[in-house]
C-alpha cells in the first residue's frame, strides 16, 4: 500500500476540481474513467504479484525496468503517469523506465514486494515538509528575490506564503525565473 494512503492528500483536475483522499475512495471520486480507477485502486494497494514463486525475485526484478514490470502486472498508462512523480520527485529525477524494477523495490513501490508483506514504511512519521521539498526551494527563491514569496523568513511563512508571479521576471534583477519558458539562457 502506498504511503500516501496514511496522510489526507489531494488531487486537483481542472474542470472537476479537488479529489479529497482519492487512495481511500477507491478513485472514485477522480474525473478518470472507471477501468483506471480500477487500475490505479490494484496498484495502490499492491494486488497484483508475480514475486510469489521467483526463485531469485531480486535478480529478477534488477533484469527488467519497473515500466516493464508494470506491463507484466497488467497495468494501463495511466498507472505509470501516476507513479512517476513519486519517483521523479521523490527520489531519482527520473521516470520508471529509468529505474529498475529492484530499484523500485527498494522504494517499496507496488508490484515489487509480495502483496501480505508489510511495506517498510508502515509504520513511518511524516518525515517532509508539508508540500514535499517544495519549501526548500521557495526557501532559495526567497533568499534571491524576497518579495517574490510574501511573508517572513520562517520556512512556515516561506512554505505557505503567496507567490508574487511578477517579481518572478521582474526586468534588471539578477535573476529572472521565466514562466512558461521552454529554454532557459545563462
Amino acid at each position: 500500500m502506498l504511503l500516501e494512503s496514511r496522510f489526507a492528500t489531494g488531487y486537483w483536475f481542472p474542470g472537476h476540481g479537488c479529489a479529497k483522499n482519492p487512495i481511500a475512495a477507491r478513485f472514485t471520486n477522480t474525473p478518470w474513467p472507471e477501468a483506471v480507477q480500477r487500475q490505479l485502486d490494484d496498484f495502490a494497494n499492491n494486488r497484483r504479484d508475480r514475486i510469489l514463486g521467483v526463485p531469485d525475485p531480486d535478480r529478477w526484478l534488477d533484469s527488467m525496468t519497473y515500466y516493464e514490470l508494470l506491463d507484466l502486472l497488467g497495468y494501463r498508462a495511466e498507472v505509470k503517469q501516476y507513479v512517476d512523480p513519486l519517483i521523479g520527485a521523490g527520489n531519482f529525477g527520473v521516470c520508471g523506465d529509468a529505474i529498475s524494477a529492484f530499484t523500485a523495490k527498494r522504494l517499496t513501490l507496488p508490484g515489487t514486494i509480495p502483496s501480505p508483506e508489510e511495506s517498510r514504511f508502515a509504520k513511518a512519521e511524516v518525515v517532509s515538509f508539508p508540500g514535499g521539498n517544495a519549501a526548500i526551494l521557495r526557501k532559495m527563491v526567497k533568499r534571491i528575490l524576497p518579495d517574490a514569496i510574501a511573508g517572513d523568513e520562517s520556512i512556515a511563512s516561506v512554505a505557505s506564503g503567496r507567490v508574487n508571479f511578477a517579481a518572478l521576471e521582474r526586468p534588471g534583477t539578477d535573476l529572472r525565473l521565466r514562466l512558461n519558458a521552454t529554454v532557459v539562457r545563462v
